[in-house]
């Protein structure tokens, strides 16, 4: 299983969708302790448009990550019929939220622009994927987040992703 680390409270998660069909449009998100207890579970509305996509962790005390805890996260598209058994694809990893240190803090604040850079330094690779995939979603065409993104992908382990250039929001269902 993956492991990466946040500093984030309520992290949001990042997944590769395929171009779904019509019929397809639900997803299920859900965030467990190491015990296997859940700390949030939601249903999810799906984008139509294949990418990379983020489901944001509601910012609600009762879902924030604790610093030193890891957590196992499940992200689950079902298909076929719903009367009959159901059947899904799924994708799952962990998560580890670890404290900031004074001297990250310090990079991060000078460094606003390319924030991902100073994570991915520090190993933080969860945050350093979701700063640039959001710097991304904002400025498709620059260049240098386009050769930054290859780089990250590459060293995530993730070359397969590395000519992605769709990046959307989920909405939780409420």
């Amino acid at each position: 299983s993956i492991l990466s680390s946040t500093i984030a409270t309520f992290p949001s998660f990042w997944v590769f969708l395929l171009k779904l069909p019509q019929n397809i449009n639900t997803g299920e998100f859900v965030l467990q302790d190491k015990e296997g207890e859940d700390v949030y579970r939601g249903m999810v509305n799906l984008p139509q448009k294949a990418g990379i996509t983020e489901i944001k962790l509601p910012p609600q005390p009762e879902y924030a990550l604790k610093e030193g805890e890891k957590y196992q996260w499940y992200f689950r598209v079902f298909c076929g019929e719903p009367e009959k058994k159901p059947q899904y694809f799924h994708v799952n990893a962990w998560v580890q939220r670890i404290a900031a240190t004074p001297a990250i803090v310090k990079e991060l604040q000078a460094n606003k622009s390319q924030e991902y850079k100073i994570y991915t330094k520090n190993n933080i690779l969860h945050d350093a994927l979701s700063n640039l995939a959001t710097s991304r979603a904002a400025s498709p065409n620059s260049s240098i987040l386009i050769q930054d993104w290859k780089q990250l992908m590459k060293t995530l382990s993730l070359p397969e992703f590395s000519e992605i250039s769709t990046f959307q929001t989920a909405d939780i269902k409420k």
